[in-house]
C-alpha cells in the first residue's frame, strides 16, 4: 500500500539517526565491510538444525530489523520493513577437518569481510557450523544498519529461548512475541527533537564545539586503503588480574576506567600526540521503547559514544564524561578519576576481542 499523500510505501520507515550515519558512512566506500557485526555462540552438545532454523525465523518474524531492506526515495534513505523473511540457517559440517574450530573461526573471518547487500536483503547471515556431533558453533551476522550489538544481542537470547520451546515441545511453537516497531523508534527521537531539551542539546553542542581543533593523526599511518580490524589479545593469569584491580582500586576507579586510562596513556607516547580521545560504549538505551526493541539505536554496537579526553599536561587527571542517547555529557553524571600511575602502560596488552569482532574484554 502506498500514502495517497506522500507516496511512500505505508510499510517504509525513514532512518533513525543513529542509522543515517551508518548509512553515510556506508555510502561513502560500499565495499566496506566495517559494519558488518557478528557473533557465536559456542554450543557444548547436540543441535537440531531444523529447529534451528525455525527459531531463528520464529525471531525474525518478531524482529522488525531481520526483515528489512535499505534504499531510497528522492535521494532520501529508507527501510523496508517485508511482512515475513525466511532467513537460510545452513548446516556446515566440519568435523572431518584437522583443526573444526579453527576452521569455523577462518569462515567466521571471511563471512565478516563480505561486504552486504543491503537493497537486497535479509540483512542477517546465519550459519550453523558442526564440529562434532556434541559440539557446534551458532554464528549470527548483520548489518549495523539492521542491529547493533546490544540488539544483536537481544535477537540471539531469543533464538536460544525459542530453541529451548521448540525442543520441548516441537508441534507447539511459542506465541510471536513482537520486539517494538521501527516506526515507534522514529517517533520517539522526533519527539526529542522537536522539544526543548532537544533544543538545549544542539544550542549546548553548538557552544561547546567552537574553536574546536580538528584531531591529531599520526603520521605513521600506511598508505592505501585496508579494510578490516586490527585486535590484541592477551590472557591475564589470576595474580595479574588481582594486580590489576589492586591498581585501580588505589587509582580510586573500577579496572575499567583504569585500563582506559592505560591505553590512552601507551598510545600517547607511541604515537607521539599532544592529545588522545577515545571514543568509548556506553549503554544508549533510556527508554523502554529503545530497551526492548531489536534495532541499531547508535553506531557503537549498541551504545553511545563516551568521548575520553587525554591531555599530555593533566594525564594524571583523567576525567570520563558519559553522554545520554540523544543529550550532552551533563545528562549523566561524571567522576574525575586519578592519579593515574605510569606505571599502567603495560595494561593495554590485556584488551582481547572475540573472533567475530563484536565484544571487547580483558580477561
Amino acid at each position: 500500500m502506498t500514502d495517497v499523500h506522500t507516496g511512500t510505501p505505508t510499510d517504509t520507515v525513514r532512518l533513525t539517526a543513529a542509522q543515517q550515519g551508518v548509512c553515510f558512512a556506508q555510502r561513502l566506500d560500499p565495499a566496506d565491510p566495517a559494519y558488518n557485526i557478528a557473533e557465536y555462540a559456542d554450543i557444548p552438545g547436540p543441535v537440531d538444525a531444523e529447529l534451528l532454523r525455525r527459531a531463528v525465523n520464529h525471531t525474525a518474524s518478531e524482529t522488525e530489523a531481520l526483515r528489512s531492506t535499505f534504499g531510497e526515495r528522492d535521494g532520501v534513505p529508507l527501510q523496508r520493513v517485508r511482512e515475513s523473511a525466511s532467513l537460510a540457517v545452513p548446516l556446515v559440517d566440519l568435523s572431518g577437518e584437522e583443526d573444526p574450530h579453527g576452521e569455523a573461526l577462518r569462515r567466521t573471518r571471511l563471512c565478516l569481510a563480505e561486504p552486504a547487500d543491503l537493497s537486497a536483503g535479509p540483512p542477517a547471515r546465519m550459519t550453523l557450523y558442526r564440529l562434532s556431533p556434541s559440539h557446534h558453533l551458532f554464528h549470527q551476522q548483520v548489518h549495523h544498519l539492521a542491529l547493533d550489538g546490544y540488539a544483536a544481542v537481544l535477537a540471539l537470547s531469543r533464538i536460544a529461548e525459542i530453541y529451548t520451546a521448540l525442543s520441548l515441545t516441537p508441534n507447539t511453537p511459542p506465541a510471536l512475541r513482537p520486539a517494538g516497531s521501527l516506526a515507534a523508534l522514529v517517533d520517539e527521537e522526533e519527539a526529542y527533537l522537536a522539544s526543548e531539551r532537544g533544543a538545549e542539546d544542539e544550542r549546548f553542542w553548538t557552544d561547546h564545539l567552537v574553536g574546536a581543533h580538528p584531531p591529531e593523526v599520526s603520521s605513521g599511518s600506511r598508505p592505501g586503503k585496508r579494510y578490516g580490524t586490527v585486535s590484541v589479545r592477551r590472557a591475564y593469569s589470576r595474580a595479574e588480574t588481582e594486580r590489576l584491580k589492586a591498581a585501580a582500586k588505589r587509582a580510586g576507579t573500577g579496572w575499567p576506567a583504569f585500563v582506559m586510562a592505560a591505553l590512552a596513556l601507551c598510545l600517547q607516547r607511541e604515537q607521539g600526540v599532544g592529545e588522545v580521545l577515545l571514543g568509548l560504549p556506553v549503554t544508549g538505551r533510556r527508554t523502554p521503547a529503545a530497551r526492548s526493541t531489536r534495532s541499531p539505536m547508535s553506531t557503537g554496537s549498541g551504545t553511545s559514544p563516551s568521548m575520553v579526553l587525554f591531555t599530555a599536561d593533566a594525564l594524571p587527571l583523567v576525567r570520563v564524561v558519559m553522554s545520554s542517547p540523544f543529550g550532552r555529557p551533563g545528562s549523566l553524571p561524571s567522576r574525575t578519576l586519578g592519579p593515574v600511575p605510569r606505571s599502567a602502560a603495560s595494561v593495554p596488552s590485556g584488551f582481547s576481542a572475540s573472533s567475530a569482532g563484536v565484544f571487547d574484554s580483558v580477561r
